[in-house]
């Protein structure tokens, strides 16, 4: 089983760069990796909206400044065995920005649509309908705090771009 958070934006998707500024104003590290490669974004790529990349979260508390030094020595190095001995410490899920565009998407589960529209409120149908970015967030449900992260980190991107919360 897993956790799955959609947020969907009519707003311009937000650069890596400001999803981990936002993080550190919610007193959290946050790093965005390349996954199964333990590499971090390179800082001009943190300078873009990730474009349907799959990438890896890494989320700590910010005062835990001994596990985020062990961290990024990790990441630099490429020391799986590192990051192995502050996994207790840090969540970890799984994130994707992408276009989105709602009839295209219902276009793949037709058979559905009718049964999904009767089931939100209109204010929900009309959020979904002028969104055109979708950030996606997944993980699984152990340990715990992977999800209580994506929880939070999903919110502040909601709120970041006025978005809708979908589960």
């Amino acid at each position: 089983m897993s956790v799955e958070i959609s947020v969907y934006s009519a707003e311009t998707p937000l650069k890596g760069a400001e999803i981990i500024a936002a993080a550190a104003k919610e007193q959290l590290e946050l790093r965005l990796l390349i996954p199964f490669k333990c590499i971090v974004l390179a800082p001009e790529a943190l300078q873009q909206p990730p474009k349907k990349q799959d990438l890896m979260v890494y989320c700590w508390p910010k005062r835990d400044t001994k596990t985020t030094a062990i961290l990024d020595e990790a990441l630099q190095k490429g020391d799986t065995s590192l990051i192995l001995s502050v996994q207790d410490k840090i969540g970890w899920f799984d994130f994707r920005c992408e276009k989105y565009d709602y009839d295209r998407y219902w276009k793949k589960y037709a058979d559905e649509k009718e049964e999904f529209e009767e089931s939100v409120s209109a204010e929900v149908l009309k959020a979904m309908r002028s969104a055109k970015v979708r950030y996606f967030f997944r993980c699984g449900l152990r340990p715990q705090e992977n999800a209580n992260y994506l929880d939070k980190v999903a919110k502040m991107v909601r709120d970041l771009t006025n978005g809708y919360l979908g589960e």
